[in-house]
């Protein structure tokens, strides 16, 4: 038995498809937090206020969980192409 495609079906395979996009894996979530540590620690400006300590592997922690992380993510992919995301608007695993 074929089913017909409707605007419902179509809708629903762009969203399953987009959420591929959703989580940061391990490596990649410890890549962009030691990257955002060493940039804090060489003087770049931090986007949380009082953030309560000096050490800056744990100001990238706060700011990842404040969702003002500032940096990119750009994944590529097998077919050669890259897309740039939001780490604030992703799902982060646990470290």
């Amino acid at each position: 038995m074929i089913k017909k495609l409707t605007p419902f079906n179509i809708i629903y395979i762009k969203i399953t498809m987009s959420t591929i996009d959703v989580r940061i894996t391990k490596y990649e979530a410890v890549s962009l937090l030691g990257r955002r540590a060493r940039d804090i620690a060489e003087g770049s400006p931090i986007t949380v206020k009082n953030p309560g300590t000096d050490d800056p592997h744990l100001i990238a922690e706060i700011e990842r969980k404040n969702h003002t992380f500032p940096l990119k993510l750009i994944r590529e992919y097998p077919d050669g192409s890259k897309k740039t995301l939001n780490p604030n608007m992703m799902i982060w695993p646990i470290i």
